[in-house]
């Protein structure tokens, strides 16, 4: 039976290697994955005596061929993306396609994707726009302008907007200007669905000021092109980041009642699951075909299938087929921030849920039995209120309750551990104000769609929701540590510790010893894996024009020697940490120390030593540290000073 449950979750696996395997650039890790993926396979295998050989040898050899394929096609796929438009790179290129959706308005610019002739999406960034609501989606452009390939991270613990870009099948961005840009036509259908898309959010955000009208439009066209830097930083360090997109939280939210309403409304099990299927559909295209979004449609879609013909749909199978049918159509999409904390989310659901539901219901009932023990016992009309608590109306809605509360606390495992390896940054308080206002977004997610249909009556419903959640974030972005840097932990040592537990929960009959050994062995070699991030080092950032060096010494020092023009604070703290103890400033020029304030904005720095210099840029710099950054050291050194730590 092992063999048949776990089937579908080790194709997905097997899936993910292949395509990581063949577009990866650490292929020492990716192939030690995917041994000892195969091992833990076959030892499952050896031990499962239900299955002749031959049919654990064709189940084998399926998931190995799966392997194959996805590892050919993600290298083909890849190849031929990263090989699009490679001779025109930083040259002037004329482009036909159609608008495929917005991604940023602001004063000075227009960004958004065209889909090509040539079938691949490209970012066009359009500067000096004054009017660009006439720009919508499905319109047909010719496009002139300059086109640059997107760079592949040159710096370890840098975001990799190279493959970013390639998951979401765009293979360039063209810089061009409005006189440069000829409209030729539209795409009929996706232009009325735009057109529909912006009646919906004028008509929903009717009542509402403009930072809830910007909101509003994330939370129904799953957009963030008009949400401000500020709102965005405060939503991340509060935790509740995934609010602004479409995740697959809202679409579930919105799919339920439309679940409960088909049922109502048509009896038979095959037009229900003609309708609901089709709702589903026309809600994906809506809400902009988000990862999040696609992953919910398929498994719900599954689901329907499964229960409409008689299957049993178990959850790991169905998200197995989302995940497989999502990579089938974009290989890449392993690379992509929404598909990784989407699927990461769902799995740690899956893992934790049951238990932490469990602890949540002996803790209630512990509580409960306290209470009644001080308070009940006494008083005899708590003890009425206790009895009209247990009847069963209740006792459903708090079943509800702690199954939504289970699902927030379940899911933090898999948002820490994704958030630290995608940007080497966590958000330890997430948990209490994902807890705190679950309530609330259901009634949010709902107001705001239900707005479209009435606005006088739930926009003001949106607005006091979407208070409460405000004054959430910011109570907890301002707690201190909202936002933590961590070292990097080699993704090496941390399979080998992962192999090593799962040989110690594995049972090995007489072989106590073989079993030590192993597990002695995987961990030895996931220290020595750690070493080279506790030697003396000296790292030299690319940034471009200009420099920036990291000396990083055995016994924990950190120097960084200027900054660059911009620097990602991750890339420092993919050796540092939280800590950096100085910053040295050769000069103040900004491609010196441009990126100077972002570190101290992020990172704790000790102290800021600069050249003693009487040039009116060198003291209004020093000026400015000292008052924006009081709790910082700023030293000045002339010749000859020795620096100590």
């Amino acid at each position: 039976m092992i063999i048949k449950k776990s089937f579908m979750p080790f194709l997905a696996i097997f899936s993910i290697t292949g395509i990581y395997i063949g577009t990866s650039y650490e292929k020492i890790t990716s192939y030690i994955l995917f041994l000892l993926l195969l091992l833990f396979y076959l030892y499952i295998n050896i031990k499962e005596n239900k299955y002749s050989i031959k049919y654990k040898i064709a189940v084998t050899s399926f998931l190995v061929l799966f392997f194959i394929f996805f590892y050919i096609y993600s290298s083909v796929y890849f190849s031929a993306i990263d090989n699009n438009n490679i001779h025109n790179d930083k040259k002037s290129i004329r482009i036909i396609g159609y608008v495929k959706n917005l991604n940023e308005i602001n004063e000075k610019e227009l960004k958004f994707t065209i889909n090509c002739t040539d079938g691949f999406n490209y970012n066009v960034v359009l500067s000096d726009t004054n009017d660009n609501s006439s720009i919508n989606t499905g319109d047909i452009y010719i496009i002139e302008g300059k086109l640059y390939k997107p760079q592949k991270a040159t710096n370890k613990g840098q975001f990799d907007y190279q493959k970013y870009c390639y998951s979401k099948n765009v293979t360039a961005t063209i810089y061009s200007d409005y006189e440069n840009i000829t409209n030729i036509g539209k795409k009929t259908i996706l232009y009325k669905i735009g057109i529909l898309r912006n009646k919906a959010v004028k008509r929903a955000s009717m009542n509402l000021s403009k930072q809830e009208k910007n909101i509003s439009v994330a939370l129904i066209t799953g957009g963030s092109e008009h949400i401000d830097n500020e709102i965005d930083l405060l939503f991340r360090k509060s935790g509740l980041s995934h609010l602004l997109s479409i995740s697959g939280t809202h679409f579930s939210i919105l799919i339920l009642p439309m679940a409960l309403l088909s049922i109502l409304l048509v009896r038979r099990k095959y037009m229900n699951f003609i309708i609901f299927t089709c709702l589903i559909l026309i809600l994906l295209v809506f809400t902009g075909m988000k990862i999040g979004a696609i992953r919910s449609a398929i498994c719900f879609i599954c689901i329907a299938v499964c229960k409409t013909f008689f299957y049993d749909a178990k959850k790991s199978s169905v998200i197995s087929i989302a995940l497989v049918l999502i990579l089938v159509i974009n290989p890449l999409s392993i690379y992509n921030t929404g598909f990784i904390l989407s699927f990461g989310s769902v799995v740690s659901i899956l893992l934790f849920s049951k238990k932490v539901t469990n602890c949540i219901l002996k803790l209630t009932k512990y509580c409960s039995s306290l209470l009644e023990k001080i308070l009940l016992s006494k008083y005899v009309m708590l003890k009425g209120i206790s009895m009209r608590i247990n009847n069963k109306k209740h006792k459903t809605v708090l079943k509800y309750l702690f199954s939504g509360l289970s699902l927030i606390i379940s899911v933090q495992p898999a948002i820490l551990i994704l958030s630290y390896k995608l940007f080497h940054v966590i958000y330890p308080y997430s948990l209490i104000s994902n807890i705190i206002i679950f309530p609330i977004i259901p009634v949010l997610v709902l107001s705001i769609w239900l707005s479209i249909l009435s606005p006088q009556i739930f926009n003001p419903v949106f607005s006091v929701c979407l208070k409460i959640i405000m004054k959430v974030a910011e109570w907890v972005a301002n707690f201190s540590y909202s936002q933590i840097y961590l070292k990097d932990i080699s993704t090496i040592s941390i399979i080998l510790i992962v192999a090593s537990l799962v040989i110690y929960k594995m049972k090995f009959k007489n072989n106590i010893v073989t079993k030590n050994l192993l597990v002695s062995f995987f961990l030895i070699l996931s220290v020595i894996c750690f070493i080279p991030n506790i030697c003396t080092k000296m790292i030299f950032f690319d940034v471009g024009q200009g420099d920036s060096a990291l000396f990083c010494s055995g016994k924990g020092t950190n120097i960084l020697i200027d900054t660059g023009k911009y620097i990602d604070p991750s890339c420092i703290a993919y050796y540092t940490g939280q800590r950096l103890d100085i910053v040295i400033i050769t000069h103040p020029d900004n491609d010196h120390c441009g990126g100077l304030f972002e570190i101290l904005d992020n990172l704790n720095v000790k102290k800021v030593i600069l050249p003693k210099s009487n040039h009116i840029k060198n003291l209004t710099f020093i000026e400015d540290l000292k008052v924006n950054y009081k709790n910082i050291e700023v030293v000045q050194v002339e010749e000859n000073d020795i620096i100590k730590t």
